[in-house]
């Protein structure tokens, strides 16, 4: 399940002149997923259309 929230960050510091910001909470049955894990499970592998040059 992935949910829209409300970034709690002092946006104009940290995304100097941005104009918008956006974040996400994802749900995972893994309790143990920490963010470096997840990092790694997302980019240690490309999609299959990415292979298909």
């Amino acid at each position: 399940m992935i949910r829209e929230v409300k970034p709690e960050v002092d946006r104009d510091s940290v995304l100097a002149g941005a104009q918008f910001a956006d974040a996400f909470r994802v749900t995972v049955a893994d309790a143990k997923l920490d963010a470096r894990d997840a990092a790694e499970r997302i980019f240690s592998r490309s999609p299959r259309w990415v292979r298909r040059v």
